[in-house]
């Protein structure tokens, strides 16, 4: 697949995951205990046999490009191709953030058309699946077609922040609707696309001032004008830009036959290596269908959760149904339940994170944290005997001196910007 360009669309800003991407994209989201979201379509590459590789990067991209580096977990690093970091445009006269994923091509039109490649491959870094690229590529090529969406079945997955397609018996797209309201559309898109380069570069090059989106103002006249096909792709596939989406694709993976391997040797999902010395359990602790990774230490109690590497659990602390990122520390008596917790939080002792019912959606993103989840951010320190409960936000770099010494109830945010006011 030398003849095949990658570009990875690395996200902007995003208000779906409050909290966790203060700090950095959605794809340089921690996921499964050792990866990376991104690890997932890089390591689909390598697999696939692609290895020139462009990643779009614009919001908080530091953390993402330190775990890239230079691209040798994937062997994108090798003779055989290259990887590219691709930030916004700058020049003596002008500099433009990506004001959308049409933009973010265009910005970099002239390294699509100077590559010697026949088809583009542009790729979201915010999903976790496994798929065979060159399988796409070679249906994209037989079906002679100007551009192809991969797609699933709609009674496969959810679809409410989709693109739905209507494909004829030749899986011709005959209508693209984004985010319908209509959810009775047999397909709907994966964000996935090969296109022939050369119709990429005109329609890039056709694209007017205004006009940055890569579904209406690139695919939608290619199918008014030309033939799109649809490959229906039916293994697991999630979109993790949602934190509920997240923590469930995450909860998913602890299942005695979980819908996606990570130890798969015929396809292996390829990461930045991290040292560590192997974890240690302490006799009088329990650790049930959870994931630890290494340097972990636990003198408590872990129950259907996910560890990073250097998690520690204080003697008598209970995690339960939880993420915790690396570095953190629970401390002794502590209770985590039904939490995403980032790095190199301090939880201080006998607190209790996650208590009660989530009878309230969070205040401030009510959109998007309504179904008991709370979230801790990075470095924050919360105070030895502090209740948190459902839906609650709290933000990251947060000493114990900021949070209120009082039970934060179901809904409530905590940020060093906002005022605390109870929710009724």
């Amino acid at each position: 697949m030398n003849n095949t360009l990658a570009v990875v669309l690395a996200g902007g800003a995003s208000g779906e995951l409050p909290v966790l991407t203060a700090h950095r994209s959605k794809a340089a989201l921690p996921y499964g205990g050792r990866f990376r979201v991104i690890d997932f379509c890089l390591s689909n590459c390598t697999n696939s046999g692609i290895y020139n590789v462009g990643i779009l990067a614009q919001y908080n991209p530091a953390s993402l490009i330190a775990h890239i580096g230079n691209g040798k977990p994937w062997d994108l690093n090798s003779r055989r191709g290259e990887l590219a970091i691709l930030q916004p445009f700058a020049a003596r006269t002008e500099s433009n953030w990506f004001r959308g994923t049409a933009d973010a091509l265009s910005q970099h039109i002239e390294m699509i058309r100077d590559h010697p490649c026949r088809n583009v491959l542009v790729l979201s870094a915010d999903q976790v699946y496994k798929m065979d690229y060159g399988a796409l590529i070679d249906f994209h090529r037989n079906t002679s077609s100007t551009a192809t969406i991969a797609a699933k079945p709609s009674c496969e997955c959810t679809t409410r922040s989709f693109g739905g397609l209507e494909v004829d018996e030749d899986n011709v797209v005959r209508t693209f609707v984004e985010k319908p309201e209509d959810q009775t559309m047999r397909f709907f898109s994966l964000g996935i696309y090969v296109f022939e380069k050369e119709s990429l570069l005109d329609q890039l090059s056709a694209v007017g001032e205004g006009h940055y989106d890569i579904v209406f103002d690139v695919l939608m006249p290619m199918i008014e004008r030309s033939k799109v096909s649809a490959y229906v792709f039916h293994d697991y596939w999630a979109d993790v830009g949602w934190l509920q989406q997240y923590y469930e694709s995450s909860m998913v993976l602890l299942r005695r036959e979980p819908p996606i391997a990570l130890n798969d040797p015929d396809w292996p999902v390829f990461s930045k290596p991290e040292t560590r010395s192997p974890s240690l359990i302490r006799t009088g602790s329990q650790v049930e269908s959870s994931l630890i990774a290494n340097g972990c230490y636990i003198e408590g109690e872990v129950r259907g959760s996910i560890l990073f590497p250097g998690v520690r659990v204080g003697q008598g602390a209970r995690i339960e149904d939880s993420i915790v990122f690396s570095d953190t520390v629970i401390e002794r008596g502590s209770t985590v339940k039904s939490c995403v917790i980032d790095k190199r939080v301090t939880v201080g002792r006998d607190a209790m994170l996650g208590y009660g019912n989530p009878t309230c959606p969070n205040a401030r993103h009510p959109e998007v944290v309504s179904s008991g989840i709370s979230v801790v951010g990075a470095q924050t320190r919360i105070p030895d005997g502090i209740r948190v409960g459902r839906n609650c936000l709290v933000g990251s770099d947060l000493s114990p001196e900021i949070i209120p010494s009082r039970d934060i109830v179901c809904g409530e945010t905590l940020s060093s910007d906002v005022t605390w006011q109870k929710t009724s």
